[in-house]
């Protein structure tokens, strides 16, 4: 008989300890959240902006071709390679974190 309450004790000792458990991990989630939207998704977009600024100067750079000297523009697209280059590494590594949260 003592064994059946001990028992029922322990069960809803454990039953208490799972709850306690949820809201901590509820609560942990909601902060993780709050963290993703307030710093990650500033990033992705200012991630899209320079790579549309790239772009942009990519186009910038066909016509600089055009009009101008090639050690001019061989030094800019050795620039503009290295930002992109840097702008993938950044993008892969914000997937890389918004894709763990």
């Amino acid at each position: 008989m003592i064994g059946m309450v001990i028992a029922s004790l322990a069960i809803v000792v454990a039953f208490g300890a799972l709850w306690l458990a949820g809201g901590a991990n509820s609560k942990a989630e909601f902060q993780q959240q709050q963290f993703y939207d307030a710093h990650i998704k500033s990033i992705k977009s200012a991630m899209k902006e320079m790579a549309r600024s790239v772009q942009t100067n990519s186009a910038g750079m066909t016509e600089l071709e055009k009009s101008s000297g090639k050690a001019a523009l061989k030094e800019l697209e050795a620039k503009v390679d290295l930002l992109t280059e840097r702008l993938a590494h950044i993008s892969s590594q914000v997937d890389k974190i918004s894709s763990d949260s």
